[in-house]
């Protein structure tokens, strides 16, 4: 099967996710190091941007796994932009962005699919 890594931009937070469901291609292109064959993975590029691997089954995904990395996605970026993750306040912004990403993440998974079924 072809390798293809997906960008999903995030404009307001000025960042883009390069998502793949292929660990080699995203090794290939970024110069990463997998340290083990976790659920998923998301890296800190060096221009502060991120990488996000997943695995599938036949464009089936673990939805634990995929909201666990969307979780250190929306976590990382509000980091870096000074967003505060607090106590009692409900962290709207942190649930919005995992809620975003983790449509993003589906979608990719569905061009997959259209591409290569």
């Amino acid at each position: 099967m072809k390798s293809i890594i997906h960008k999903v931009h995030i404009d307001i937070y000025k960042t883009t996710v390069f998502v793949s469901f292929d660990k080699e291609a995203l090794v290939k292109k970024f110069d990463l190091d997998f340290s083990d064959d976790a659920g998923g993975s998301v890296f800190i590029l060096k221009n502060g941007n991120l990488a996000l691997w997943l695995p599938h089954r036949s464009y089936t995904l673990n939805v634990s796994d995929a909201a666990h990395e969307c979780y250190h996605i929306a976590d990382f970026i509000a980091d870096r932009v000074g967003l505060v993750v607090q106590e009692n306040t409900g962290n709207g912004h942190i649930a919005y962005l995992v809620g975003y990403m983790m449509d993003r993440v589906f979608d990719c998974v569905a061009a997959e699919e259209k591409m290569f079924s």
